[in-house]
């Protein structure tokens, strides 16, 4: 199967360990101040998978890297860096930035991925 033609209309961006990500183009915008900011992510620990369910945490995964909004616009080179950076804390594999909205709670970008 074509990967690119799986995931259009998205752009595929491949960076350091060959990790693919898909971002929709509608994902770009969000109204915040211009500034830049944390991306964070709610996620278990794919790491320490335990066979008895009451063992998983969900815990939040910050990025290191700032992610700049100007304009409204959100800077996806950025972004698919500080998604990388949270992919490979945690363990996930999803490959879509399905949902990027502001959590007021954290300050932060929070995204969503799925597989």
């Amino acid at each position: 199967m074509n990967v690119s033609k799986k995931l259009k209309p998205s752009r595929i961006a491949k960076g350091i360990e060959n990790v693919v990500l898909s971002v929709p183009y509608d994902k770009f915008e969000i109204d915040l101040p211009d500034g830049s900011y944390t991306v964070v992510m709610q996620s278990l620990d794919y790491y320490k998978e335990s066979e008895d369910p009451e063992k998983y945490i969900f815990k939040d995964y910050f990025s290191t890297t700032l992610v700049p909004v100007r304009g409204r616009l959100i800077s996806i080179k950025e972004l698919v860096q500080a998604t990388k950076e949270i992919k490979h804390d945690c363990g996930y594999w999803g490959q879509f930035i399905e949902e990027v909205d502001y959590c007021k709670h954290t300050k932060c970008l929070r995204i969503a991925l799925g597989s």
